[in-house]
């Protein structure tokens, strides 16, 4: 074989946070603001298949996981920065505004 893949599954990295960023990026774009479940559903496993193909499972396992997070966050302005960052695949953006954010 002549697959290199470092790092496990499930490691948060530079890689995964850019195929992250690009996923939620590319579903917010396709989505616009007034999708259905069922569009966001339909979304949300095609997005999975962008990035690089180690990023596949992890990213259907992560959608299952955090629906929830991304529904609320994926209308929002910078939506790949703060879904990446509440799923904990990206550091939190840098910001110097002080929201509190309580779920």
């Amino acid at each position: 074989g002549g697959e290199e893949v470092t790092g496990g599954e499930g490691v948060a990295g530079p890689v995964q946070c850019v195929s992250c960023e690009v996923a939620v990026g590319a579903l917010a774009g396709v989505l616009g603001e007034n999708a259905t479940e069922a569009e966001v559903e339909a979304a949300l496993d095609l997005v999975c298949y962008i990035p690089p193909p180690f990023f596949y499972k992890p990213c259907l396992a992560l959608i299952n996981k955090t629906y929830d997070v991304l529904l609320e966050h994926l209308q929002s302005p910078g939506a790949p920065e703060r879904v990446c960052a509440a799923l904990g695949i990206c550091p939190p953006p840098a910001t110097t505004t002080t929201t509190t954010t309580s779920t």
